[in-house]
């Protein structure tokens, strides 16, 4: 799944006053088969001021996912569902990938019902609302993918309503702390304010660029998921590093008795020589469970010292 980017229109004349009930989620396809004619394209259409009394929250192509609306929005898309449903144009240029524009658009249908709490029931066509025969190519399947296939995809949804949420200059709130936090501990300099303002806007590009990710400045599922990567790696490593200390570390005076009554043991059932003698009071941590392990293996194999 490719990141959510957000090119959000400000105009309003293309959605009805009031809030989106969101019941249901209505798939489109944008019938322009024109070259070029991709998400961005329409997206640029919506920002630009559609000429049609039309508009939609996402549209999807093989590369991107770009919202234009707010979820809560009224959009103008489907007749009767504009109050109720968020509306998705999957883009079918001859020049994209139409099979990846659908996978994409599956991922992102799967994220809001898991947002919105919505079953595969109420992922619909826009045909379900007006009749219309749209989406065309989901409808006929003469691009080797349809209805039913769709809506099969979306049972097997493991998505959570956090996933692949993309966070962004503006943004505010715990989930943005977070993602500070783990910036911080990336080793970038952050205030972990839950402020996603412009210092945080250039650590994340810094971010981006340091680990060969599009520099686009938002923090979608490639950058959270190499963030988390690195967040990992490091705490493996620190935890290796005090493990190490921790092995490394003479043994206290209760285990030191252990380790002088086990080779005491050991000795009197023939399994240890004199040879074996630990010198309790250096004897560190590593030490003294390499003792252990080694009489566990002579008492296995019965190998006694001659």
């Amino acid at each position: 799944m490719v990141a959510i980017k957000q090119q959000l229109v400000k105009r309003t004349n293309r959605i009805s006053a009031g809030k989106n009930l969101i019941n249901y989620i209505t798939i489109h396809e944008t019938a322009n088969t024109n070259k070029g004619a991709n998400a961005q394209a329409h997206a640029n259409l919506q920002s630009n001021g559609n000429s049609r009394e039309a508009s939609w929250h996402y549209q999807v192509d093989d590369k991107q996912v770009i919202q234009s609306f707010s979820d809560l929005a009224i959009c103008w898309h489907a007749g009767k569902g504009n109050r109720q449903s968020i509306g998705i144009e999957i883009c079918v240029n001859q020049d994209g990938n139409y099979a990846k524009a659908v996978g994409n658009a599956i991922a992102l249908v799967k994220i809001l019902m898991a947002r919105y709490n919505l079953n595969v029931s109420r992922v619909v066509q826009h045909n379900f609302w007006t009749g219309k025969d749209c989406p065309h190519f989901l409808r006929n399947g003469k691009k080797g993918i349809n209805w039913n296939q769709f809506k099969s995809k979306l049972n097997n949804s493991n998505i959570s309503a956090g996933d692949y949420l993309v966070l962004k200059y503006g943004d505010v709130g715990d989930r943005v702390k977070l993602y500070q936090d783990k910036l911080k501990c990336a080793g970038y300099k952050i205030d972990v304010d839950g402020s996603f303002g412009p210092a945080m806007l250039k650590v994340v590009k810094q971010f981006q660029k340091d680990n060969g990710l599009a520099v686009d400045g938002y923090l979608g599922p490639d950058t959270q998921k190499t963030l988390n990567k690195v967040v990992k790696d490091i705490k493996n490593a620190k935890e290796v590093d005090e493990l190490t200390k921790y092995m490394d570390e003479v043994l206290p005076p209760t285990q030191q008795k252990d380790a002088a009554d086990l080779f005491e043991k050991a000795h009197k059932d023939g399994y240890f020589s004199d040879n074996h003698a630990p010198k309790t009071k250096t004897m560190t941590r590593r030490q003294y469970y390499d003792l252990k392990e080694s009489l566990e293996i002579r008492e296995k194999l019965n190998k006694k010292v001659e």
